[in-house]
């Protein structure tokens, strides 16, 4: 299993994480063969966005209407065999009604793939998105934002489950990922390479408890020959901890982990940072209580270190409490009353820090097993210390999705 998940700091991740779409499972377009499926999906999203640039206010914040069209094929292997593969492609047409300029056309592959070979599970997994958001790393003081920055990110990793004995079992993994900020609005921001390296040994105390060690690498080195200041800061870090998985405690189930990171910055003479070193507490919260059968609460949180857009050294605390209630096999509510976070940008003068704060809700429909139908609000606002960085967001959505 996965410790202190390392988030990306993007605009789905932070404002969006309330309305998700029951699950549908429709007879497939094509079937192949016994184990190989396609379908053909399909989205369609109407929004409205109270601030489509994540501007601070005045004449540069803009409101608009968008239409999201996102056509897809998905193709499914390994029904009842040791072996699965899944394969997406979407490609996202975006049209705004009112600043027809930030119209876009992005392409989206995700890759899946497991393997259960005797003791050992292997899961592998890789995607390509073609990004288009303003997020609070962006936000440069005294330079207006007037678009959206359009960015590649492409990601690849491993993961190995491998069971010892009837009591011990570990998992290792690796995860590379490779950020790429295009045209003239990406120049100021840096590219960035991250390669991610957990491994984790854990024993089976009883049946409703495992108890183990979490350590994990975690590597970010930002480069940008087009930037119009220097290259962002190097950063790594070592955690090592302790880790507590719950099976199902008292209708609880999920995982804590607790521990030390040490954080490292490289020399960067010409941005004005020093090589240093930091110890700092760390910890990773994904937490489920089943309070009946139809809802369910989920606490999410971490604290650990992120690089945002500019290069920066970020030590990011998050915590978010949500709940999904199944009012029918067709018929669900996702909410979330709070969700915050603080992010501090070390080494830099004088030091930022904000807080950011999201709440939402969305109901889901689904009438037929191929089409599923959702609506929803999100408020986010992001509130910091430097001028120009504080920000909010209202969204209203209403999607369709069909997978057939």
């Amino acid at each position: 299993m996965k410790l202190l998940h390392k988030t990306a700091l993007t605009q789905l991740a932070v404002i969006c994480a309330t309305g998700c779409f029951l699950s549908v499972q429709a007879a497939p377009l094509i079937t192949i063969s016994d184990n190989l499926n396609l379908y053909a999906t399909g989205t369609a999203t109407g929004q409205y966005n109270s601030n489509i640039l994540s501007s601070p206010g005045g004449p540069g914040k803009k409101d608009d209407y968008v239409m999201t069209l996102s056509p897809g094929v998905e193709l499914d292997y390994g029904r009842n065999t040791d072996t699965t593969l899944n394969i997406k492609y979407r490609e996202d047409f975006l049209r705004y009604l009112q600043n027809s300029g930030l119209n876009n056309d992005l392409s989206n592959v995700f890759v899946t793939a497991s393997r259960q070979q005797g003791s050992a599970e292997i899961d592998a997994n890789f995607s390509y998105v073609q990004a288009y958001t303003n997020t609070p790393t962006f936000i440069i003081p005294g330079v207006p934002i007037t678009t959206i920055i359009r960015s590649d990110i492409y990601a690849a990793g491993v993961k190995v489950n491998y069971t010892i004995s009837p009591k011990f079992y570990t998992d290792i993994g690796l995860q590379y990922s490779q950020t790429d900020y295009l045209y003239g609005a990406g120049a100021p921001y840096q590219n960035a390479t991250n390669y991610h390296v957990p491994a984790n040994f854990y024993y089976d105390y009883s049946e409703k408890i495992d108890v183990g060690v979490a350590y994990y690498f975690d590597y970010t080195d930002p480069s940008n020959s087009r930037a119009p200041v220097t290259s962002g800061v190097v950063r790594y870090d070592n955690f090592g901890g302790l880790s507590l998985r719950m099976k199902q405690w008292e209708k609880l189930t999920g995982t804590v982990n607790i521990g030390v990171d040490d954080n490292h910055v490289t020399n960067n003479s010409g941005a004005g940072v020093t090589a240093s070193d930091s110890l700092n507490l760390a910890y990773g919260v994904k937490l489920q209580y089943d309070y009946s059968e139809k809802l369910s609460f989920f606490l999410n949180g971490q604290r650990n270190f992120q690089t945002g857009a500019q290069g920066q050294n970020i030590q990011v605390t998050t915590a978010t409490l949500s709940g999904h209630y199944a009012y029918s096999d067709n018929v669900s509510l996702d909410f979330t009353p709070i969700g915050y976070s603080y992010s501090q940008y070390f080494q830099t003068t004088p030091q930022r820090d904000d807080n950011a704060y999201n709440i939402g809700f969305a109901a889901n429909w689904a009438p037929t097993s191929y089409l599923s139908l959702t609506a929803g609000y999100t408020y986010f606002m992001n509130s910091s210390n430097q001028p120009g960085a504080t920000y909010n967001i209202n969204l209203v959505t209403i999607s369709g999705t069909v997978r057939y």
